[in-house]
């Protein structure tokens, strides 16, 4: 099939200035088939729109409390995906951007959350109330629920060197990590190819990485690829906490405000890990995507120079 005969969705990345936002804008725009007419990064910050532009995105910068320029931000767009902000209304900010999507008549909508929705997590907990509005709205829906990032490995890279560590309160307990780019990659086939053939039509998906491990054969990984000592250390979330908030480089996305709220997720992921609850590997990103996901151990050979001091300024972004 000649993809120029194809018709080519148009795209609103609601957090193009977030970590996964811009690495979602990113890939769309680096497809070498050109399979998205329009790519809009809606932000909250204008501190990435030359990044953004630079992709080949339109940024708007966005009034979470004006549903009349929300709306308008949306329409005549195939898709809004909705990437929640690390913020103390973050829910309340993602059920507005549903809100303007329905009244923009957009057909399709594609939320990312995390898994946990249904434990007495809080941080994870609260996004089972986006989660119901969205598969309420009158778009085909689909969510994207992620595991933990092994792009998150990099807030330890001084616990690495400094300690010989990797200081994660996850006990005994197995998990999956995921990469950010298969998450790419799976936002970017269901957009070209649902809105093509209608192939996955509102689901919810459940992303992890190819192979669970402990924290111990993390740390094997880590050291045997980094060619660096580095044991596992079971600590707990308040000694994790304080080490999180120390971390002054934590990545070119933190702000006062979003800290908390990022540290918070990633320890309620991490206490998932503990009771384990996310001991699972999931098929779905062989569905969407046919690989399995990167392996720890690639992703650690891949990125083996943002782990050793001093990174490049920019590598921290690279979560």
């Amino acid at each position: 099939m000649n993809h120029s005969d194809i018709h080519k969705p148009t795209v609103c990345v609601v957090g193009a200035d977030l970590f996964l936002g811009l690495r979602i804008c990113s890939y769309l725009l680096s497809l070498s088939h050109r399979p998205f007419e329009v790519v809009r990064a809606v932000v909250k910050d204008t501190n990435l729109n030359e990044k953004l532009e630079g992709f080949g995105c339109e940024v708007v910068k966005a009034d979470f409390d004006d549903q009349e320029a929300l709306t308008s931000c949306f329409r005549n767009f195939d898709w809004v995906v909705i990437l929640p902000y690390p913020h103390p209304e973050r829910v309340r900010l993602a059920l507005s951007c549903v809100e303007a999507s329905d009244k923009a008549h957009v057909e399709n909508i594609l939320c990312c959350t995390f898994v946990g929705v249904d434990s007495q997590l809080s941080s994870l907990r609260e996004f089972k109330e986006l989660e119901d509005r969205v598969t309420q709205s009158p778009a085909q829906t689909y969510i994207l629920r992620l595991t933990f990032l092994l792009q998150t490995f990099l807030w330890w890279r001084k616990n690495f060197f400094e300690k010989n560590a990797l200081s994660i309160p996850i006990g005994e307990g197995e998990f999956a990590p995921l990469d950010a780019s298969n998450v790419c990659q799976a936002c970017a086939e269901i957009m070209e190819y649902c809105t093509m053939v209608n192939r996955h039509q509102s689901h919810t998906y459940i992303l992890t990485g190819p192979k669970l491990l402990t924290g111990d054969e993390i740390a094997k990984v880590a050291s045997d690829t980094l060619k660096v000592p580095i044991v596992f250390d079971p600590v707990t979330r308040d000694e994790c906490r304080q080490y999180l908030e120390s971390v002054e480089d934590l990545d070119l996305f933190r702000t006062p405000e979003n800290v908390p709220y990022r540290i918070e997720t990633n320890l309620d992921l991490c206490e998932l890990v503990r009771r384990r609850e996310m001991n699972f590997v999931t098929e779905d990103m062989m569905k969407l995507t046919g690989t399995r996901g990167k392996s720890v151990a690639k992703y650690f050979e891949e990125n083996a120079e943002s782990f050793h001091p001093p990174a490049p300024a920019f590598e921290s972004s690279r979560l």
